[in-house]
């Protein structure tokens, strides 16, 4: 794990070398549940970076706490026996899952202390009314307090957030106080392992909703101007969504409307305007459906005569398709061009305008 260098509030230690109100050692936790019933099996000294024990064939979930001699630290990573590196918030439930080989993603291979990233989390209660159940956000931070833009993992990861229902199955929104070290300010005196812990979880209040049941949830992710819908599994025994995207930063899950089969909204196309001069900008557009049954989504497109130009390819996240605007590798003329998706016996169509 990477040395703890700030405070919970984000502020640097005092003084150097560190003392102990700043930081005393870290403490090797242990369970054989993802984020309860853990019990410390070590307690090791500052400048401790690494704990080994013998395998004895349990699969034991281990997280690294900081402490000093006043607190300790209150959200670290999880990590499970077979590597994933998982990010509770304070429900323990809600979380984004990393796999073993993007461990080089928030520990620097070189070990610079200010490229490493940590994954704050936050429970936005304020946020949970109306159509929104519960409203979580997965920020990566470099260096303990610089919000990372633009950020992307190099493929697809689980996140999964919670909701609460009634005995009926309605949806009801998430609320509470929040946790210390989850949502609100911390004490100066808490040391905060830079991938590390899980808080209690909040205390949940029902606000019932005009909303439907739990088949019509989503979870919708913030682009950085607005959510937009990514839809998800819902799972009713847990009462949680769970998508799978590259993209970290806000969640929300809402209520939306969901038929059966495969669906298609025109507010899921990045861009309906393809600008493929390699800028980055609009180089690509990418259309979302929602494939609850995992049917094949096949996509065309074609000029205004109705001749094949493409076939579209998958996009960067499960269900999606993607066009870049080109023709066998050579960038279309700029035009006006038709999409035809098909999939599940429905045929969808539409147009992009390529303009270079």
């Amino acid at each position: 794990w990477a040395p703890t260098i700030r405070f919970n509030d984000e502020s640097d230690f005092i003084n150097t070398p560190v003392t102990d109100d700043e930081l005393s050692g870290y403490k090797v936790d242990r369970s054989t549940t993802e984020c309860t019933d853990f019990s410390t099996v070590a307690t090791l000294p500052l400048g401790t970076t690494k704990y080994t024990e013998l395998d004895t064939g349990t699969a034991y979930y281990y997280r690294i706490t900081s402490f000093n001699q006043y607190f300790q630290s209150t959200s670290p990573i999880v990590l499970a026996s077979l590597g994933d590196q998982i990010a509770f918030t304070g429900d323990c439930v809600s979380n984004v899952r990393l796999p073993e080989d993007m461990q080089n993603i928030l520990l620097d291979p070189g070990g610079d202390p200010t490229k490493h990233i940590r994954i704050k989390r936050e429970t936005v209660f304020s946020e949970n009314k109306g159509k929104v159940f519960n409203t979580v956000t997965f920020l990566p931070m470099r260096n303990g307090n610089e919000l990372v833009e633009n950020f992307v993992l190099p493929r697809p990861v689980p996140v999964k957030l919670r909701y609460d229902a009634t005995p009926d199955g309605t949806p009801i929104a998430v609320q509470g106080l929040g946790v210390a070290g989850v949502s609100g300010g911390q004490t100066k005196g808490v040391a905060t392992a830079q991938n590390g812990g899980y808080a209690p979880a909040a205390t949940v209040a029902g606000l019932t909703p005009a909303a439907g049941a739990e088949a019509h949830l989503g979870i919708f992710w913030n682009n950085g101007k607005e959510y937009v819908k990514q839809y998800g599994t819902v799972n009713t025994a847990e009462e949680t969504v769970e998508i799978k995207t590259p993209n970290l930063g806000s969640f929300q899950v809402r209520g939306v409307f969901r038929e059966s089969g495969v669906t298609f909204d025109v507010s899921n196309i990045t861009t309906r305007v393809i600008t493929p001069n390699g800028d980055g900008r609009n180089d690509v557009t990418i259309m979302l459906f929602d494939n609850p049954t995992g049917e094949v989504v096949e996509g065309e497109i074609m000029d205004l005569r109705g001749m094949h130009v493409a076939a579209m390819v998958p996009g960067p996240q499960p269900n999606t398709l993607q066009w870049d605007g080109k023709m066998n590798g050579a960038v279309v003329t700029s035009g006006v061009y038709v999409y035809q998706v098909k999939a599940d016996g429905k045929t969808f169509n539409g147009t992009f305008v390529v303009v270079r």
